[in-house]
């Protein structure tokens, strides 16, 4: 088990902000670590009446996010793939669920959620069919994995890539999408090998997985997984993309 010491962290559902006991070192187990968010009902950059998937305009925002999916260790390459467009998740709802079980888990955590931003696949099951569900990421309906039945969020965009949503535009050629969601860690139990096919949740005092996963073509990541509760992560971009003219008929290796 990993424990994270404790952090300052502000409750989404109270707003009321909980001193640091002290300064936590870095955390060998958390990558991509999110920046906090608003301690509001939602976001302010939302506005007052949120449209449920909304274009990232904003030059500084966007940018943050093509450095986050073309980032060059864990990232998608730019010369092989171009992203189409950025849609922020705007689902109340979704986020109300998500910001009460994060303050849940830092009040577990010495007031730590351990938050990081980390990619989701699809695959069959269309994007929307998450934004407008009621429980968003559900980890009930999921495979079953290298550890278990979860939602499986990776560290590289290239292994979501193999998971993507895939349809055809207008003209027949092929587009992609994939999530990068904000997902609460808590404390994170690490497994090493295989042999976790029939795990359903952490062990006690625990609340996220993570361990290395690598699929039949070699693609390999960092996974961290949650199990039980959907509204331990929240589906803050969907991006769609497309493969260049000499990708097009592969995906990414």
């Amino acid at each position: 088990i990993f424990l994270v010491p404790p952090t300052s962290f502000r409750l989404a559902n109270d707003y009321k902000s909980i001193p640091a006991m002290d300064s936590p070192p870095e955390d060998p187990l958390l990558r991509n670590p999110a920046a906090p968010r608003d301690p509001e009902s939602y976001p302010s950059k939302w506005g007052k009446q949120p449209e449920l998937l909304m274009e990232v305009n904003d030059l500084e925002e966007r940018n943050d996010v093509l450095s986050l999916f073309h980032d060059s260790v864990n990232g998608l390459p730019r010369h092989a793939f171009k992203v189409i467009a950025i849609k922020r998740v705007q689902s109340v709802r979704l986020w109300d669920a998500y910001a009460r079980r994060r303050a849940s888990v830092a009040n577990e955590n010495w007031t730590s959620p351990n938050e990081a931003l980390l990619f989701h696949g699809t695959s069959d099951t269309l994007p929307s069919t998450i934004l407008n569900d009621r429980t968003g990421f559900d980890p009930r309906f999921c495979d079953e994995g290298r550890f278990g039945r979860g939602s499986y969020f990776a560290v590289r965009a290239a292994y979501s890539h193999e998971f993507a949503h895939v349809f055809k535009d207008a003209n027949n050629n092929l587009h992609y999408q994939i999530f990068i969601a904000r997902v609460t860690l808590g404390r994170i139990q690490e497994i090493k090998g295989g042999g976790f096919t029939s795990l359903r949740r952490p062990e006690d005092g625990c609340h996220s997985v993570t361990g290395c996963s690598t699929l039949r073509n070699n693609v390999s990541s960092a996974m961290h997984v949650i199990y039980e509760t959907s509204t331990q992560a929240f589906p803050e971009f969907l991006i769609t993309y497309k493969a260049t003219m000499q990708n097009r008929a592969r995906r990414f290796r």
